[in-house]
């Protein structure tokens, strides 16, 4: 069982993010691991140091898929939060890295992709979206549904 952080946990995590000027892999993986317990303002801020730290390491295929990930969970974090706007952003950043990297990527992966991609664009089919309880992403599926319906 996962022990949910403290808020002080949080805020020390926060000033150790904010304090330092360039991230390597353990604050990229300490940014992508605790992103729900962020502010939102707090993540906006630091977009751009993940990003000069992905593109030091671009050359790496492994880390653009990193990249991919860390883009669909802050869709997912924006679209829990009610930033369309910022949700609409890292779709297009996510459309054009799932096209360059498409045959990397995981099933699951992709399908949460779509699943954001579509919530973002406003086109959430709900039929379509039955097989992720086959691959384990019903749960995902239900809480995309729910606050989906419940913004409408």
């Amino acid at each position: 069982m996962r022990n949910t952080p403290t808020r002080e946990d949080i805020l020390k995590i926060q000033k150790y993010l904010f304090e330092k000027e360039q991230f390597f892999h353990y604050e990229f993986s300490l940014f992508n691991n605790f992103l729900n317990y962020f502010n939102p303002d707090f993540v906006l801020i630091l977009i751009p140091t993940i990003d000069n730290y992905l593109d030091s390491v671009n050359d790496l295929v492994e880390y653009q898929l990193e990249r991919i990930t860390l883009y669909i969970n802050l869709g997912y974090y924006f679209f829990y939060k009610d930033n369309l706007t910022e949700l609409k952003k890292i779709n297009s950043i996510l459309k054009k890295l799932v096209n360059n990297y498409y045959l990397q990527l995981t099933v699951e992966q992709l399908y949460k992709y779509q699943l954001l991609s579509d919530v973002a664009t406003n086109n959430l089919m709900m039929d379509k979206y039955q097989k992720l309880k086959d691959i384990g992403l019903g749960q995902l599926f239900e809480q995309v549904k729910n606050k989906y319906t419940k913004s409408k």
